[in-house]
């Protein structure tokens, strides 16, 4: 007995093993690209399952690209409905790399590994190495199932084990729910499929009790996406669930008519593991015709079942997107990055927006409130800082590696600007505690200018939220903006002050500080502008390596 457990457990692991190694190298060959197709979801459906097909493809698991969506949702980067689509696409994508399992190749699995490792050890191209490495996990997945299929050869000699396999077409529900649970253990909904080729290639699972299987192993891979939700936003959380819903619902919906559903299958290919791959598709196109032309319906159906929450003051020191599970995704985790500096760049607008209320009129609670926001600005740069450290001990691409070093700065600026706020907080208290007053032309060039810091400060959000260069260029207008209009209050003040005004006199250094420090505010979204405008260029390889080392001493020092 143990033989059989210990040659199914090993195969698996090499199953298991080249499926994440051929998924690695698909990432970093399409990298940009991905990144590109998430970016440019829009609002039609059929569009956002095409998205979700091709994106899965690439990442190799449509858990990944349904945790994509649930960043992206409660980043507010995207809409419910438009996710929909999206996570249909994904689970028909998943399907994709079913059907190349399928292929009865298992015999040239071994051919396949030697390739793969020659073409990625001689290749001096980093696209060709990334190629072999394909190749590579593709051969080890082969010959993970040959391995299976092999160990579980002599259990066809065995009546009880046949007769319990058979029990799953008698009881749907019990394959579906041992699927189901295989498939969260392992993670993989393709490792439970995979079984199930090399049970079905001995003829030991005919095809009306592999049917419950794939439908739990469908049920199964949407645990982890769940899980992703926990602690997100409700948006976010609505996500996981249409996701669940989906699965749950196509196979209430097939359950009852596995038979006939057996006979399609059938009618498309009389070869054991391609009936498998097809039954697999079959599903999944299923419930994307069905569903698909109800998206938006659906959407409102899924904010009745999750309804918001009451809102309430955030953990801003907390990070909300950060899941150190994506770290072997890097695509995954910088877009995590990217959501959570979306954050940041939204709780500095409310710092904004409270100190805007108390240049007119002081408020302790409002100021309480701010040195609470800056807390969580500095805290939630550390976590981000440290995460993409993290994240730069992975294998990255070259571009990668730019774009990690890139986020890096630019929350770095981030925490800048969110000093300087508190900079002009303390001089707007000290002028309370001085019981001074800005002279009326003072007090309202102070208040236009800062009206502009606050568009500015929307206008981050946006820029971080779609990074176009129309977006940055309107950044960059509004900062430069900002330093004319300070300079143009400077000499003002000056003038005032030679003109011997005496409340100019008393309030000079408090007006000139705050001034200054809004100038501080554009100066550092200069360099945002800057350091976004380069996130998509290719840097020599030897500035990033550089930049990545400074940013590990770095991550060490504040740990230290």
């Amino acid at each position: 007995m143990f033989q059989y457990i210990f040659g199914v457990a090993g195969g698996l692991a090499i199953f298991l093993y080249g499926m994440s190694l051929s998924s690695t190298g698909l990432q970093k060959v399409s990298g940009s690209a991905l990144k590109s197709i998430i970016h440019k979801l829009t609002t039609n459906p059929v569009f956002g399952m095409l998205v979700g097909v091709l994106a899965t493809f690439l990442i190799q698991s449509s858990t990944a690209t349904t945790i994509i969506l649930v960043s992206l949702v409660g980043a507010n980067l995207m809409t419910l409905a438009q996710s929909i689509g999206v996570i249909l696409g994904a689970d028909v994508g998943t399907t994709l790399t079913v059907q190349l399992i399928a292929f009865k190749i298992t015999s040239y699995a071994l051919l396949f590994i030697a390739l793969g490792f020659a073409l990625s050890f001689i290749a001096k191209r980093p696209r060709m190495k990334y190629l072999g490495q394909i190749i590579m996990g593709f051969g080890f997945v082969f010959y993970g199932i040959h391995i299976m299929t092999a160990t579980v050869e002599p259990l066809r000699e065995y009546e009880a084990v046949r007769e319990m396999l058979i029990a799953f077409g008698r009881n749907p529900f019990l394959g579906l729910v041992v699927a189901a649970l295989f498939t969260v253990i392992t993670n993989s909904s393709a490792a439970t499929i995979g079984l199930v080729f090399s049970l079905a290639l001995q003829g030991l699972v005919p095809l009306e009790a592999a049917i419950p299987l794939i439908l739990g192993a469908n049920v199964g891979t949407c645990s982890t996406a769940l899980l992703a939700t926990i602690g997100a936003p409700t948006d976010a959380k609505r996500v996981g669930v249409a996701h669940v819903l989906f699965k749950l619902l196509g196979v209430i919906l097939i359950i009852p008519f596995i038979g006939p559903f057996a006979e399609l299958v059938r009618l498309t290919s009389t070869d054991a593991a391609r009936q498998i791959a097809n039954a697999h598709t079959l599903f999944n196109v299923g419930i994307a015709v069905v569903f698909l032309p109800f998206a938006r319906p659906f959407a409102q159906l899924i904010e009745l079942i999750v309804p918001e929450r009451a809102a309430g003051i955030p953990d801003v020191e907390e990070p909300l997107y950060l899941e150190r599970h994506s770290l072997s995704t890097p695509v995954l985790a910088l877009e995590q990055v990217r959501a959570e500096i979306v954050r940041i760049a939204r709780i500095i607008n409310q710092m904004t927006v409270n100190l805007s209320e108390i240049l007119v009129a002081y408020d302790e609670d409002l100021a309480t409130r701010i040195w609470q926001l800056e807390t969580g600005v500095d805290a939630l740069y550390r976590h981000v800082v440290g995460f993409l450290a993290d994240i730069a001990q992975s294998n990255l691409t070259e571009e990668q590696s730019h774009e990690n070093v890139v986020w890096i700065q630019v929350t770095n600026d981030l925490e800048h600007i969110g000093d300087s706020i508190i900079r002009m907080l303390q001089s707007v208290t000290k002028k309370l505690e001085h019981q001074v007053v800005f002279s009326n032309e003072g007090q309202h060039e102070l208040e236009e200018l800062f009206s502009r810091v606050v568009h500015l400060s929307k206008g981050l959000i946006t820029a971080f939220e779609s990074p176009s260069e129309e977006n940055l260029a309107a950044l960059r207008d509004d900062a430069n903006d900002i330093i004319a209009m300070e300079q143009q209050m400077r000499v003002s003040h000056i003038r005032r002050l030679h003109a011997q005004i005496a409340v100019s006199r008393d309030t000079s250094p408090i007006h000139l500080d705050l001034t200054n420090a809004m100038r501080r505010i554009a100066d550092h979204t200069l360099l945002i502008v800057k350091n976004m405008s380069g996130v998509s260029e290719k840097p020599p390889v030897e500035e990033s390596l550089n930049a990545m080392q400074e940013t590990v001493n770095a991550t060490a020092g504040l740990s230290g």
